[in-house]
């Protein structure tokens, strides 16, 4: 039920907890539960969100361009058979549209951390390390968010593959 409700809206439902999150380490930072790290840190970390970021997108590029390449290659994708394999199943269904939409969901998700990062680093000068580490914490998020989306989906996959072959 959760899970549905965030599958129909996952990036605005990815920014809002995202949103919440830098909220409470603001809030954090602003009554100096926690300590501000240096400049160089943040920055370093802005940079590892930003090349975690890309690297993932690569990864579900991936597996995006697999699962288009492996639905043009069946020709029987239309039509639902109990002698198919767990593939025809899962293209048939409307699963395989939400699935695509779903990637391509986290693929946007996490170019926008990875340009806003490069933007940032650009722009904001030491004095502003503040800007950075709150949006360390939103990118952090957003990835980790996105990152566990995938996981969601694969294993919903091999749970239809487990299904079929059972």
């Amino acid at each position: 039920m959760i899970l549905e409700k965030y599958f129909e809206r996952p990036i605005f439902w990815d920014c809002f907890i995202s949103i919440i999150m830098s909220c409470i380490i603001f809030i954090l930072l602003h009554y100096k539960i926690i300590p501000l790290p240096a400049l160089d840190n943040v920055i370093s970390i802005t940079t590892d969100i930003s090349n975690i970021s890309l690297t993932s997108t690569g990864f579900i590029l991936t597996l995006l361009t697999v699962l288009i390449t492996f639905r043009g290659y069946d020709k029987k994708s239309d039509k639902i058979d109990d002698s198919g394999t767990v593939f025809q199943a899962f293209f048939s269904t409307k699963l395989y549209k939400m699935t695509v939409d779903l990637l391509k969901d986290c693929i946007k998700s996490l170019v926008m951390i990875a340009l806003l990062s490069f933007i940032l680093k650009l722009f904001t000068s030491s004095s502003q390390s503040l800007i950075l580490f709150i949006f360390n914490t939103f990118g952090f998020s957003i990835l980790c968010l996105t990152l566990i989306r995938c996981m969601l989906i694969l294993s919903k996959l091999i749970d239809l593959q487990i299904e079929k072959s059972n």
